[in-house]
């Protein structure tokens, strides 16, 4: 190889690594509780930046959805297969902006949904419109001086609380997940994988 070709051949190598790096959102170690839980407007994306909450999310490009954000996650398989069960794709992948608290595996299985169960108003109680990354969640919480509601696509409520440096989200069966990976940021919203699935009353 000459000497012309083997300079080439790097040049073109470090244009691809650089191509290849990502860049990763923060978010802040604030955040207080209450006992009188009080409402917040998710209508407009909020972001705020600090320091990080493990484990770090990664920020893909601009194109990707949320429900393509879902299938990059091993962690979110079975997810993906109960939108995709429910015909939800489109929720997923619709405008937005929002924000998705998407349950993990293990909390499916924990769950065990019945064959009665109503997946799809299920799933949409874990839709919220606004995206609303970790650090705003916990701005928001600490600004009230207690646990924020909002409100789902299915209509249920939802409650956030932040519990030392984790953010929690209750559902309104009182099944309080935390949430596991923090900030996948989507073109259309941004995702929150949590530990548990969040029920509506039976």
């Amino acid at each position: 190889m000459t000497h012309f070709s083997r300079a080439a051949l790097a040049a073109a190598t470090a244009i691809a690594l650089c191509a290849c790096a990502t860049a990763k959102k923060t978010m802040p170690e604030t955040g207080i509780m209450s006992e009188k839980p009080a409402t917040v407007e998710t209508s407009e994306t909020m972001t705020a930046s600090a320091s990080v909450m493990e484990p770090k999310a990664e920020t893909p490009a601009a194109t990707e959805t949320l429900l393509y954000g879902a299938m990059t996650k091993f962690e979110l398989m079975t997810f993906v297969e109960t939108v995709r069960a429910a015909n939800l794709e489109s929720a997923l992948e619709a405008s937005g902006p929002l924000t998705v608290f998407a349950p993990n595996d293990q909390a499916f299985e924990f769950a065990r949904l019945g064959a009665d169960a109503n997946i799809p108003a299920i799933l949409k109680g874990h839709i919220v419109k606004g995206a609303m990354d970790a650090a705003a969640l916990k701005a928001a919480v600490a600004e009230n001086g207690a646990p924020v509601k909002m409100m789902s696509l299915a209509g249920t409520e939802l409650t956030v609380y932040v519990m030392g440096d984790s953010v929690k989200v209750a559902g309104p069966s009182g099944t309080l997940a935390t949430v596991t990976q923090a900030d996948m940021m989507q073109s259309n919203g941004v995702m929150h994988q949590i530990s548990g699935v969040l029920k509506p009353k039976s």
